[in-house]
């Protein structure tokens, strides 16, 4: 086929942006670089004039939306650049997994290939891959280039695969990347592809298999009502690659009849045959309307008055959908149909509407069975979807009830293949399924559901991502801001390794509010020290002291948010009888491509055992030992918590807080309890009285960094430094205005930076990166006590003696010190020997003077004991912060995504 030259550069346009992230470009993403890259600013109608043939049309008239994921044929593939190679390579993978089946056991449940498999069999090496038993973790080492090249051929494979719905049954990729793939065959449409050996067989396959799905007019015999000689019937089975057909002898009326329901066909049969077809409507129509009285308990009650009651008078007895206009809908249907088919007949005279032929009363049957097949969607008797939860990739949990062991599951009219069935729950596959609204519907039978429209998300959020929130900010060479930089600024909102931040950066490109952008630079051009105007009355502040050019291309739009799953958190709650543990009701949210968390106010919760805890509005208390289940349910949507009361052990580990962002520092305060910081602006604090999570206090977040709170130090009397990422001085909130003011301690050092900081008494104690030690006094004064031999990275006050415990380190060397402000140069070792790896993260000190130590690259929680650092908890990610209350309970924290705070229970 001989393409203009526009429609050869579209093709190819859309086809090089499926690469390497495996997905079919949007519309909008495919709209900014045709307007970018090819200077076409009319996209839907350059879209619409290439032929159907090529690029699959958009669904609805008006042409294709944002969202829309613009698909290429196989033809299309084909014409684009790259695209018969590609092809080729499809169909070598074809007849591999064909040879594999062949050989394949008959009785195996599923039959599947996988992206590894095939890689193997071509002796490709895909690099270093995920830990099985912890398939999110990232693959240990870098990818060489040759596996690079390896996963790009596979995740062509995938792509091209999803275009072929005729072999598979359900597809779906592990979070490693669309290159690690798995294909669940169906084996009997497999076996059409046996002959394809190149992209041109599988072209001419496809085209065969369309022109045989194109359906030709058909024109019903003509059967005499009286005629009763027997007609053949033809049925070829298609699924097979030569034809089957089997001859089945019936009669005229029972050839008809075959689509009716079983109930009209076993009532109404033998009145057909007879040719008495005015007695077999009255039948059918008697049927519906006892049907009608058996659901409803209306068994007195018949004609008009019967409908009225079963559909129009509230409450409403019989219903088929949430919407009330529905009812009068099914009100008027079914008395016009009982009224015309049964009125006349049911008082013995001749009926108005006589029917004279089988063709005409099949016809009329089947209007029976329609109203009957209303009837069974009746929602007081189908199987109904209650809630869902998604909580990986490819499985949905549907709550539902009335399922029996036979109910199926359709998504989007497709069969699920269930995986797990309880007396509530229904958990399904959903590999292969794309990251969409979807209809889920329960059958049973003649039974069937309401759909239930659901989202379902795969991946979100797991990724580093960077998001344009402000375009058009002046940027100048010059501090009055008055030498305009021939570049402007953008802020963007960042996502980096499970960190959130802002940064400000210089581009001469124009993005939108909103977009998602690569993060992708021009080196070539370097731009000088910049500087921006401050908000409002603010003075300027710098950009930056030198910088590259942002060259980001847009990725994709920010999409409505979407409700992803709610969660109770934490999911396991350990503690002990009177507690009052903290939870968290939580929705998840994502736009497509970021996810995010917000608090349900006011959640509906249960308990299944109120006697063991109790669940008010403050939360739940524990009243008696004993097992119990916490249930919430918000928009459709459905979770549970465990709380075990039981005699746990002193020193269990226990989630107390989860679902967190990274947590960069915790400490504990008596007047506000736990606070922690996540390089967010806000403080956040687990309240000690009810144990909820709050915000505590905030900090003002200041450019270019915009950098959150990431490390804490409480004073006794009730004051709390901080220090803001990326920021030179520290921030002091005062206690005794509730942490709602505050006042900057300058670092006493201009050249040099902050590393640390710790209260003893009213006077903060500062470690500079030159190793010195300086006291900050209450009237401003900053004194300097001495200097450290090592570097120092962490400190604390020591309970009870007026001294500091301090982290330091010197190369890959690291000690734990008692340090006396009063002779800094000469500090006291506390471990034995020196730790010989830089993994320790933070220390704190019980007021018995026991000391814990994070050892954040080993996952760790260190005890100090006699010179050595013994292990008390294991399996933690990248702890960071840890703290001890005022009775001696330790908490520690992870800086990771979805971190959790954990305690030990006293």
């Amino acid at each position: 086929m001989m393409l203009e030259m526009q429609n050869q550069a579209i093709l190819d346009l859309i086809y090089g942006l499926v690469y390497p992230e495996g997905a079919w470009p949007t519309y909008r993403t495919v709209d900014l670089h045709m307007d970018k890259s090819l200077g076409i600013s009319d996209t839907q109608a350059a879209l619409l004039s290439i032929p159907a043939q090529l690029l699959l049309q958009p669904w609805q008239r008006a042409g294709f939306n944002d969202s829309d994921e613009l698909r290429l044929t196989l033809r299309g593939v084909d014409a684009a650049e790259g695209g018969r190679q590609d092809l080729d390579a499809l169909a070598a993978f074809l007849a591999w997994t064909c040879e594999r089946e062949q050989v394949a056991s008959v009785d195996a449940a599923d039959f599947a290939v996988t992206g590894r498999e095939y890689a193997e069999a071509l002796g490709l090496d895909l690099g270093p891959l995920p830990d099985p038993q912890d398939p999110l973790a990232p693959a240990p080492g870098p990818v060489s280039a040759d596996a690079k090249s390896a996963r790009e051929l596979m995740t062509r494979i995938r792509v091209l695969g999803m275009l072929m719905h005729s072999f598979w049954q359900s597809a779906g990729y592990s979070p490693a990347g669309p290159w690690d793939w798995t294909f669940f065959i169906d084996r009997r449409r497999l076996r059409r592809y046996r002959g394809a050996r190149t992209g041109a067989d599988l072209l001419e396959l496809e085209d065969q298999f369309q022109g045989d799905a194109t359906p030709s007019p058909i024109q019903p015999p003509t059967v005499e009502a009286e005629s009763l000689v027997d007609v053949s019937t033809a049925v070829t089975d298609t699924m097979g690659s030569e034809d089957a057909v089997v001859v089945l002898h019936r009669r005229p009326h029972e050839a008809m009849m075959a689509v009716l329901r079983d109930d009209i066909i076993e009532l109404c049969t033998v009145a057909v045959s007879q040719n008495r077809y005015d007695d077999a409507i009255f039948e059918a129509f008697r049927h519906v309307e006892t049907t009608v009285q058996r659901r409803t308990g209306l068994n007195d009650t018949i004609g008009g008055l019967l409908l009225q009651q079963a559909f129009r008078d509230e409450p409403y007895r019989i219903r088929v959908s949430e919407r009330k206009m529905d009812q009068q809908r099914l009100h008027d249907m079914f008395s016009a149909a009982i009224g015309l088919h049964r009125g006349d007949r049911a008082h013995k005279n001749k009926p108005n509407l006589v029917c004279r032929t089988l063709p005409e009363c099949v016809r009329i049957l089947a209007h029976a069975c329609v109203l009957l097949d209303l009837l069974d969607r009746d929602m007081a008797v189908t199987p109904a979807i209650r809630g869902y939860a998604q909580h990986d990739d490819d499985t949905l949990t549907l709550r539902v009830v009335r399922a029996t062991p036979t109910t199926r599951v359709l998504i989007d009219e497709q069969p699920c293949r269930v995986l797990r069935r309880t007396a509530e729950t229904i958990t399904v596959s959903t590999a292969g399924i794309p990251t969409d609204e979807h209809d889920v519907v329960l059958i049973d039978g003649s039974l069937q559901s309401p759909s239930k429209p659901i989202w379902l998300v795969r991946g979100a959020g797991k990724e580093n991502w960077y998001r344009v929130e402000e375009v058009d900010i002046p940027l100048f060479s010059d501090p009055e801001c008055s030498l305009p930089l021939d570049a402007t600024g953008i802020r963007l909102a960042t996502r980096e390794s499970g960190v959130r931040g802002q940064r400000l950066v210089a581009t001469r490109n124009s993005y939108t509010p909103g977009d998602y952008v690569t993060w992708r630079w021009d080196t070539s051009i370097h731009l000088p020290k910049a500087w921006a105007r401050g908000r409002s009355n603010e003075p300027p502040f710098v950009a930056f002291n030198s910088s590259t050019l942002f060259n980001g291309d847009p990725k994709a739009a920010a999409h409505p948010a979407r409700t992803m799953k709610v969660s109770l958190e934490p999911p396991l709650i350990k503690a002990r009888v009177g507690e009052a543990p903290p939870i968290r009701a939580l929705v998840w949210k994502t736009d497509g491509t970021a996810t995010w968390t917000e608090a349900i106010d006011n959640p509906t919760i249960r308990t299944d055992d109120a006697k063991t805890v109790s669940y008010e509005r403050q939360g739940p208390r524990v009243l008696a030992p004993g097992r119990c289940t916490l249930r919430l349910e918000h928009d459709s949507q459905y979770a549970e918590a465990v709380v075990e009361a039981v005699a746990h052990p002193r020193g269990t580990v226990t989630d107390w807080v989860t679902a967190l962002p990274p947590v960069s520092d915790l400490v504990f305060t008596k007047n506000k309890g736990v606070l922690l910081a996540t390089r967010e602006a806000t403080v956040w604090h687990i309240d000690a009285k009810t144990g909820k999570l709050g915000p505590a206090a905030g900090a003002q977040l200041q450019p270019p960094m915009y950098g959150g709170v990431d490390r804490l130090a409480p004073a006794p009397n009730g004051d709390v430094a901080l220090q803001l990422y990326g920021e030179p001085d520290l921030l002091v909130l005062t206690g005794n205005s509730d942490l709602s003011c505050s006042y900057t301690v300058t670092k006493p050092e201009p050249e040099n930076t902050i590393t640390a900081f710790a209260w003893l008494g009213t006077d903060l104690i500062i470690a500079m990166h030159s190793r010195t030690l300086w006291r900050y006094t209450p009237d401003g004064q900053h004194t300097l006590l001495g200097q450290s031999p090592n570097p120092i990275k962490r400190l604390t006050p020591e309970p009870n003696t007026g001294k500091l415990l301090a982290l330091t380190g010197h190369g890959q060397e690291q000690q734990i010190c008692r340090l006396d402000p009063r002779s800094t140069d000469t500090p006291e070792d506390l471990l034995t020997e020196p730790q010989r790896s830089n993994t320790l993260g933070s220390l704190a000190a019980t007021p018995d003077g026991e000391v814990y130590v994070t050892d954040f690259y080993g996952g760790r929680l260190l005890r100090l004991d006699s010179g050595v650092l013994t292990t008390v908890a294991s399996g933690l990610k990248n702890p960071d912060a840890v703290c001890i209350d005022d009775i001696g309970t330790v908490y520690v924290a992870d800086f990771a995504d979805h971190a959790s705070v954990r305690r030990l229970l006293p």
